[in-house]
């Protein structure tokens, strides 16, 4: 049980989840009634893929850990150091990093596409270089976090897409890749947004160690502000994606209304009157609850056009 706190379980389940959800209830729906091969992976790839990202992400959780031990411990959230040695935890980073990397090269070489290696290595050296350094830069630390949420997403496309572009696929590809574009731009707004949240939850921790977050350096009241600038910005995108593309699907409309964009009004209304660490603590498990409603979301879309 302390060994899946420290690799953040829950989190690393939604990746699979989203992988999975985009791969079969939508690439796979759409595509058959294309009549076109596109499909790099077969399903024993995919599934080495999908275990190839959640285990990097392990090891990212797990070195950030390692360095945050002093937060952690003012914050009561420790684990490396008092429950799990800090030598079991860099043996399992390492373990978890290296087995991760190696089935991207698996992967890699099975769809001939050696160099596609580079972005298992990327990602891995970035989760590295966000826990010692990155981290203690104000708001890049958020920026690359949520980049690396979006990463885990179009590795699907890179992998199971991309190398099948041709003269007949290359239409439905990029009609495809514009799909994924649109849900990339929702889970970076809404992990930025839920990142600075955790930085407001986590303020006092962050302080005492020296750690700069836009909370302390605004204070928490001008945070709370860009907080539900950002909340209003995506709620408008999400409403302009309804009217361009799903206006005529009244039960696809509602779910957004009622699963994505009221949950968004109420986290934007909390936001500014939110004062406790309890509070925070809940806007944060809300904004997670809707990453999961916006991933399922794809489902719900393809359901409607295939059987339209």
């Amino acid at each position: 049980m302390n060994f899946l706190k420290l690799i953040r379980f829950q989190n690393l389940l939604l990746i699979a989840i989203m992988l999975t959800v985009f791969r079969y209830l939508f690439l796979k729906k759409v595509v058959v009634l294309s009549n076109e091969t596109v499909f790099a992976l077969s399903n024993t790839n995919f599934i080495l893929l999908v275990f190839a990202v959640v285990l990097i992400a392990a090891g990212g959780y797990i070195i950030n850990n390692i360095n945050d031990q002093e937060a952690d411990e003012i914050s009561n959230k420790r684990i490396v150091g008092t429950l799990i040695s800090e030598e079991t935890a860099y043996n399992s980073y390492m373990f978890l990093t290296i087995t991760g990397v190696s089935l991207g090269f698996f992967i890699s070489n099975s769809i001939n596409k050696p160099s596609y290696l580079s972005v298992f290595i990327i990602v891995a050296a970035l989760l590295y270089s966000y826990a010692t350094t990155l981290k203690k830069i104000p708001f890049v630390k958020n920026i690359v976090v949520s980049i690396l949420v979006v990463i885990s997403l179009f590795i699907l496309p890179i992998f199971d897409l991309i190398p099948m572009i041709n003269i007949n696929t290359i239409t439905l590809i990029n009609e495809l890749f514009d799909v994924f574009l649109q849900y990339g731009i929702f889970l970076f707004i809404v992990t930025l947004i839920r990142e600075i949240v955790k930085d407001i939850e986590d303020e006092q921790a962050d302080y005492s160690v020296g750690i700069a977050t836009l909370p302390i350096i605004f204070g928490r009241k001008k945070t709370a502000y860009f907080l539900l600038g950002l909340t209003v910005l995506l709620a408008v995108l999400l409403v302009i994606f309804l009217k361009n593309n799903l206006f005529h699907n009244n039960y696809v409309i509602l779910y957004f209304l009622f699963g994505i964009l009221a949950p968004l009004v109420f986290f934007g209304i909390k936001i500014v009157a939110a004062t406790t660490t309890k509070e925070f603590k809940q806007l944060s498990l809300l904004l997670k609850i809707v990453m999961l409603l916006g991933i399922f979301s794809i489902a719900i879309i393809t359901h409607s056009i295939t059987n339209a």
